[in-house]
């Protein structure tokens, strides 16, 4: 319990010349700072009425910012890494001057505060007493502002000639760039965000949009920086101590960051995305691009950013390049988010743990039935970074749910990786490999389980290839989507050694819309010499997926996909003896203790074995011979009462067939 004493004295410290004025759906508030201590807050109420009393009930206190909150903290050579001799104040009006004020708040308006407003700014002391003492016209206003609810807009930083013209994207696509840790984006605009993109309202961010004229689209840079008005000592990482503001990975901090003390009552909270989401709303009203097609490139810190932000959203981004990035955090690379979020088990926003929330392969098989962006991802074995232990599991989880993805690995460190890979690879390095098939209105063949693969292993040194891909080679074009047939033409690439055979799942259809329980109709043909060499039923599982199971590749002309939606609904019986390979469901996800595993094993004759490994792929359970002991169909139960929290693997083998899932034991 906080106690905060409101007194009223004679001879009080009040703030002076208190402005205020109406932007874009905010309310931008300056004033004069009195001789304070360094800890001082001002505070700002609010009233549909003049404000002559703090006590009055209609007066809403709004937020509080700390000394000189006018001072843009970029530009201020005590605080940041600035170019600029000393501190200057904040930019707020397009391709204007720095404010001449010390203080600055900007309040987002929301619904039940239109039409006029009144504003006051009184002085809390280093001891928690607020000097409620109001001057009309000195730390109250005597007129009000007119405000309303509008779509917030940031403000242009450079000369006013030199700003953008509405409208000037359009048919470009839209490329989101994330720097890596120490990086930093551009400053052409600065935007202050609402109650929900930060600990309080009216934190300030900036960030950049290079449009040229020359090119075909409009990249977006902003800046992984958030203002937490003090260092973060308890930081592991140097880069956090260096100013007021820390680097979030992307994603966000806890609520109550300002106060170490507090901070394992607060909860995880994912600013940051919240602030990337308004950014590419506001560019896409802005610049009027091609909203089918928004790409996302990130390395490093960036590239964690592309998989817990950008695979969340198949809604903005059609595609994704990351390079070295970590798909997970577990306890070998934890101190990557707790000192500004908490542990691993704190709750976020989501209401689920953070470690949970920002688990790759998770999401990865929890969304099966959803298009995620088309995904190509390079990372190195030897990346101290970045621990590769955790990767593999990620990879596995995007082969074995079906989504569309390029994966790349060698032995490289971490920065040493990317000039290992090839020509191929490299060239989705900032998008520039995402052509117009990848598109959110187009549909495409996601490839898996391709015989061309090489094998990236558990995540152990001494396990899997050390060098290798997955989808390599595998181009596409001529793709046609209609209401009863889909087509697609295969082209391999020359490093390609035919023939192989890779699973086809039709991804992002348009209008030929798989229909769960249906049987469908496909017939691979040779562009050789036109010759039909596989025709088959097809079933449409549950998620809504068809997928084409060993889908031979035999010419280097390629070979043609032809789907026909012929077929009509079958039984339960006929879905059962339709489906290949195995089938496990496995529930909960996360569990503690105890999960169920429903599979089914379809093949006649084989033997199943079912093993669990955990993340480093060591074998902690064999439950081959309980399954061999029950009847066909029958779930079983495994108890993990002996093992610690963490990513679990488990394997079900049946004759030639293999199946990976991924499981969560949160405790």
């Amino acid at each position: 319990m906080f106690l905060v004493y409101i007194v009223q004295t004679g001879d009080s410290a009040q703030i002076s010349e208190l402005n205020a004025f109406y932007r874009s759906g905010q309310v931008f508030i300056t004033w004069k700072e009195p001789a304070v201590d360094s800890g001082t807050l001002f505070i700002i109420y609010s009233s549909s009425n003049q404000i002559s009393s703090l006590n009055a009930m209609d007066v809403k206190r709004v937020s509080d910012v700390c000394r000189k909150s006018a001072t843009d903290w970029w530009k201020d050579p005590d605080k940041y890494l600035s170019d600029s001799p000393y501190p200057i104040g904040f930019i707020i009006e397009d391709g204007g001057t720095p404010i001449i004020a010390d203080g600055l708040f900007v309040h987002t308006v929301t619904f039940n505060e239109e039409g006029n407003r009144y504003y006051s700014v009184v002085v809390k002391d280093t001891n928690g007493v607020i000097d409620s003492s109001i001057s009309a016209g000195q730390n109250t206003l005597t007129q009000p502002v007119e405000q309303r609810v509008a779509p917030i807009e940031p403000i242009w930083q450079e000369g006013l000639n030199d700003k953008p013209l509405p409208g000037s994207g359009v048919g470009k696509t839209i490329r989101l760039f994330l720097h890596a840790k120490g990086g930093s984006g551009l400053k052409h605009f600065l935007a202050f965000g609402d109650s929900s993109m930060g600990w309080r309202e009216g934190l300030p961010f900036k960030f950049g949009v290079e449009n040229s004229q020359y090119a075909d689209y409009i990249k977006i840079r902003p800046n992984d920086q958030a203002w937490i008005r003090r260092i973060l000592t308890e930081a592991n990482d140097g880069y956090n101590k260096i100013n007021p503001a820390i680097h979030t990975f992307w994603y966000g901090y806890n609520n109550k960051i300002i106060n170490p003390d507090s901070m394992s009552s607060g909860i995880s909270v994912n600013y940051t995305e919240r602030i990337l989401l308004w950014m590419l709303d506001w560019a896409k009203r802005y610049y009027s691009p091609d909203t089918n097609r928004t790409y996302l490139f990130g390395s490093s810190m960036g590239g964690c950013g592309g998989i817990s932000f950008g695979l969340r959203h198949p809604e903005i981004f059609a595609g994704i390049s990351v390079h070295v990035p970590n798909p997970s955090y577990h306890e070998n690379n934890a101190w990557r988010l707790t000192a500004y979020c908490g542990p691993l088990s704190i709750l976020t926003n989501e209401q689920v743990s953070l470690e949970n929330r920002m688990d790759g392969p998770l999401f990865v098989e929890n969304n099966r039935n959803r298009n995620l962006p088309y995904l190509v991802i390079v990372n190195g074995r030897n990346d101290g970074s970045i621990p590769w232990e955790n990767v593999p599991a990620f990879y596995h989880s995007l082969n074995n749910s079906r989504h569309g993805y390029i994966a790349a690995w060698n032995n490289g460190n971490h920065s040493g990786t990317v000039p290992l890979v090839p020509d191929d690879i490299y060239v989705y390095t900032y998008c520039n490999g995402f052509g117009e098939d990848i598109a959110l209105n187009k549909s495409y063949p996601a490839f898996s389980r391709s015989s061309a693969d090489e094998d990236p292993g558990n995540g152990d040194s001494a396990n899997g290839d050390i060098a290798g891909y997955m989808n390599r080679g595998l181009k596409w074009r001529n793709v046609m989507d209609s209401s009863n047939m889909w087509k697609v033409d295969i082209i391999p690439d020359t490093m390609l050694q035919l023939p192989i055979t890779v699973d086809i799942t039709i991804r992002r259809p348009q209008r030929f819309l798989p229909v769960a329980g249906t049987m469908l109709n496909a017939v691979n043909i040779a562009l050789s010499d036109s010759t039909a060499i596989q025709d088959k039923e097809i079933y449409v599982d549950d998620d809504n997926l068809a997928t084409i199971t060993e889908y031979q590749l035999t010419s280097m002309l390629g070979n043609r996909l032809v789907v026909n939606n012929t077929l009509s609904k079958i039984d339960e019986n006929a879905r059962k003896t339709s489906r290949k390979g195995i089938d496990i469901t496995v529930f909960p996800n996360p569990f503690n203790p105890s999960v169920t595993l429903d599979f089914t094993e379809k093949q006649k004759n084989a033997n199943i074995e079912i093993r669990i490994y955990n993340a480093k792929g060591v074998l902690v359970d064999d439950l081959t011979s309980i399954v061999q002991n029950i009847r066909t169909y029958s779930p079983i139960v495994w108890k993990a009462d002996k093992c610690p929290s963490g990513i679990y693997v488990i394997k079900v083998k049946a004759g030639k067939k293999v199946l990976s899932k991924t499981i969560t034991l949160l405790r």
